[in-house]
């Protein structure tokens, strides 16, 4: 689900933790027929990106990460971009961060979160997939780190 809905623009961040050469975790949501990458949410006020990633990631995923670099920056029309039945229209920017696992094994995490899994990205592409994270998977699998 898109962010809040309030007129303006959100930032968001994310983190996909790899084992080794592997591929994002990919979190099932609960109630809903999508999926989408772990560590994904929106950034609070006090937080700066970083710190964004690593909280959503130990909430949804229950491990704790070291953030490794900034893979991509990604937004923009029309895949990061909402408009609410209320009218009430947002749009997004994501920071994604490569990370390793540092303590835990991927399990859900929280009340939204019914599965957490590794995926290749030939598989998440196969998932119920937002346009915007379908978007971040097929430039991050095709080496590019923005639009």
């Amino acid at each position: 689900m898109p962010p809040s809905p309030r007129r303006g623009e959100r930032r968001r961040s994310f983190c996909a933790p790899r084992p080794g050469i592997g591929t994002p975790p990919v979190r099932a949501r609960l109630g809903t027929p999508s999926a989408r990458l772990g560590g994904n949410g929106e950034q609070r006020e006090s937080e700066r990106e970083p710190e964004a990633a690593c909280r959503e990631t130990r909430e949804e995923a229950s491990v704790e990460v070291e953030l490794l670099r900034i893979a991509g920056v990604f937004g923009g029309y029309p895949d990061f971009h909402f408009v609410y039945p209320n009218g009430d229209e947002v749009a997004w920017i994501v920071t994604v961060f490569e990370a390793r696992i540092t303590s835990g094994e991927p399990v859900p995490g929280d009340d939204e979160t019914a599965e957490v899994r590794w995926a290749t990205l030939a598989e998440a592409s196969e998932l119920g997939l937002s346009p915007a994270t379908r978007h971040m998977l097929t430039r991050i699998g095709e080496g590019r780190s923005f639009n």
